[in-house]
């Protein structure tokens, strides 16, 4: 019943704000405390980075068949949270270190520059010793709004490069935990909500049907 009632009443909202003509400035929905300091990149519809080239595959390629070559069948579609959220615990090869960070790097630029709405957040952080020496250990923690986000996330040409190296011993070893956040969905409903509230484009549509499609999954 409370499911029905709230896609109504974002269909209602969605329908009465359709012809706006001013975006909203719209920021990564709220987390609880503890995520908070991993919240580094937010969406932004107002300051958006230019696309790099390397963001964008070439046309006919098909080297996203990488993606099948590895197991993620142990990862669900979503948590009771809502959204779907991975910390990857990584042991970069010796002497590999800079080419880690490199592909990160790009991989980074391309998230930001808008080409993945599915991503909510992508940080990674270097481990370091007692003497704040790098170890060579790496610790990634992504978000994404369910399981396909993330495959989506993981075709990308940056994503793809990245997955090559992996391919070639680019990790001594590598162990993703999927985690969830307890508090974390009714953040998310304010979030929605808030945008909802708010002027929303025609060309915004698909991203807004996907929030709603993620609260109605939450509420089965």
């Amino acid at each position: 019943m409370l499911r029905s009632i709230l896609v109504a009443a974002c269909f209602f909202l969605t329908i009465s704000k359709v012809d706006a003509r001013t975006p909203p400035v719209i920021s990564q929905y709220p987390t609880s405390s503890v995520c908070q300091t991993t919240a580094a990149y937010t969406t932004s519809t107002s300051a958006v980075p230019p696309k790099p080239s390397f963001c964008t595959a070439s046309a006919g390629d098909n080297s996203t068949a990488i993606v099948d070559d590895f197991d993620f069948s142990n990862i669900p579609e979503r948590t009771s949270s809502g959204r779907l959220m991975l910390v990857a615990h990584v042991k970069v090869t010796p002497g590999k270190e800079a080419l880690y960070e490199q592909l990160i790097k790009q991989v980074e630029i391309c998230r930001n520059a808008g080409g993945e709405p599915g991503t909510l957040t992508y940080r990674v952080a270097r481990k370091v010793d007692e003497n704040a020496n790098p170890t060579g250990e790496y610790i990634s923690i992504e978000e994404y709004t369910g399981k396909p986000a993330f495959l989506d996330h993981l075709r990308t040409p940056p994503a793809i490069q990245f997955l090559k190296e992996v391919e070639n011993g680019l990790f001594l070893s590598n162990v993703i935990d999927v985690v969830d956040d307890p508090h974390a969905f009714h953040a998310y409903v304010r979030y929605v909500l808030a945008v909802f509230l708010s002027p929303w484009p025609k060309a915004e549509m698909p991203a807004l049907v996907m929030h709603i499609e993620v609260l109605a999954h939450a509420y089965r």
